[in-house]
């Protein structure tokens, strides 16, 4: 998935409203979201500049409640 460079040209297309303005862009920082299921962490969805990754965590993968 190419999110940042939808990120760059959708910045770009806002700049270019504003004649004679160069603002610089930035990639987004890397970001991680924990999926909880009550106090258990089920996994992390994380993105990394350009690609998000989801891992599940080591207690989800040996529990047998949840499908």
């Amino acid at each position: 998935m190419k999110t940042a460079s939808w990120l760059q040209r959708r910045k770009r297309s806002q700049d270019a409203s504003v004649p004679g303005t160069t603002i610089p862009i930035q990639i987004a920082p890397r970001i991680i979201f924990r999926l909880m299921y009550k106090k258990d962490e089920i996994g992390t969805l994380e993105f990394n500049n350009e690609s998000w990754t989801f891992i599940y965590s080591d207690w989800f993968k040996n529990q047998s409640d949840i499908q």
